[in-house]
């Protein structure tokens, strides 16, 4: 008897395949540019799991809201699309956390000027690039078709 593979639902391999990338993302930025200033280790994980688990969520609602130009066809989602859509998220995710002071960054993080603020760099690329590697990565098959 065979028994055959479940495909896994492109949600769920969307969602996977965001929570490693943003998990790698998120500990080498935190360790390189986050300002940990006397923050105990425990707390500054939970903070970064914390991040990643929020970075997952964020590109759910990237590519849902895509999904609304693309007719619900996930292949009609271009990624110039959604690299514009994370670049702006990720914009104003940035303004309100540096804003109301949920983290800060250490001086060697690059930013850029916008609208009269300082916008970290990391972050916008982070948005604008790992929402499109998620995407392309759970749009490719599970296994190889047989012949």
């Amino acid at each position: 008897m065979f028994l055959s593979k479940p495909q896994i639902p492109f949600w769920s391999r969307l969602a996977l395949h965001a929570l490693w990338l943003h998990g790698v993302w998120e500990a080498v930025q935190c360790l390189l540019f986050t300002d940990k200033n006397g923050v105990p280790f425990t707390s500054a994980s939970f903070f970064m799991i914390a991040a990643t688990g929020a970075d997952v969520v964020v590109i759910l609602a990237l590519v849902a809201f895509a999904l609304r130009f693309a007719r619900g066809r996930s292949n009609g989602i271009t990624l110039w699309t959604l690299a514009a859509c994370g670049t702006i998220a990720a914009m104003l995710i940035e303004i309100l956390a540096l804003a109301f002071g949920w983290w800060r960054y250490s001086p060697a993080m690059p930013t850029v000027q916008f609208a009269g603020r300082s916008i970290d760099l990391l972050p916008v690329g982070q948005m604008m690039v790992l929402p499109c590697a998620a995407l392309a990565l759970a749009r490719l098959p599970l296994v190889p078709k047989s012949n």
